[in-house]
């Protein structure tokens, strides 16, 4: 109980020769009717962006990871949800935009009644390298 009781290494953290930066993640709408994303029929409605940089001296290759957070939901939702991926390789000092798109898919959780649904509420999401991403936007699902 009064021991640091943490992994030793996050998900999805590995060891590189290089090191990489993020900006702060961009997302194309910040609020969204969940009757829109209900009828969205599994097509991407928000895209969520990030610059990554290579800011060390040699090239690498970095797997952006997308994590998400129901903040709200009736039914308890996991602290940090992996939703994607993308590995990217980088020069030294080369930035790239990397995009996720964000659907009733990614969205929904499966209510007390066990139907997969889409609540008013809010999403917490991060970009980075590993769940420890600390770059935060947010996404607002209104009724």
């Amino acid at each position: 109980m009064d021991e640091e009781n943490s992994a030793l290494f996050p998900f999805g953290w590995g060891l590189s020769y290089t090191r990489f930066s993020y900006s702060k993640p961009t997302i194309s709408r910040a609020e969204i009717p969940a009757s829109e994303l209900i009828a969205s029929a599994g097509k991407p409605v928000v895209t969520v962006g990030v610059d990554v940089k290579n800011t060390g001296s040699v090239a690498g290759t970095e797997v952006v990871q997308l994590y998400i957070r129901n903040t709200s939901a009736s039914v308890e939702q996991p602290v940090r949800e992996l939703k994607s991926f993308a590995r990217v390789q980088l020069a030294p000092g080369e930035k790239k935009h990397i995009e996720f798109s964000l659907g009733f898919e990614e969205l929904s959780f499966y209510n007390a009644d066990l139907k997969q649904t889409v609540e008013p509420t809010t999403y917490r999401i991060w970009i980075g390298g590993s769940s420890l991403a600390t770059a935060e936007t947010s996404l607002h699902v209104v009724e």
